[in-house]
């Protein structure tokens, strides 16, 4: 949640942390770029532990965060160097991709890797 007042300063409310910045300043976060298969189990596990985290955590919530089917949109997963998915990007950088034989707990520890880094860089 993002709260203006009258002093010129913008307070920022994340979870837990409370963060001030001068008016006008960057409140910019990092935005994911994920690709997933409709019939992929993995795919449906990132999806599944992306809900929980967000459930736990409203702050992950906050993260934007846009899924593309890459069957559907291989205009925009051209863009992208990865094998496996699903994965996520940030900046072009792939940050996550799921491996083959991985499991539920492994890809929720992961994803949340993600995301508890996105929002620590955001502070």
């Amino acid at each position: 949640k993002v709260w203006y007042n009258t002093t010129g300063f913008i307070l920022l409310l994340r979870g837990k942390n409370t963060k001030i910045y001068p008016y006008g300043s960057e409140l910019i976060m990092e935005k994911i770029t994920a690709f997933y298969l409709h019939e992929c189990p993995y795919c449906a596990n990132a999806r599944r532990a992306v809900a929980e985290l967000v459930e736990a955590d409203p702050a992950y919530g906050e993260i934007p965060l846009e899924w593309y089917e890459e069957t559907e949109r291989p205009d925009v997963a051209s863009g992208y160097s990865y094998e496996y998915v699903p994965n996520f990007f940030v900046k072009n950088e792939k940050v996550y991709e799921a491996q083959p034989g991985e499991s539920y707990g492994e890809t929720k520890f992961y994803i949340k890797k993600v995301f508890d880094t996105i929002l620590k860089e955001g502070q």
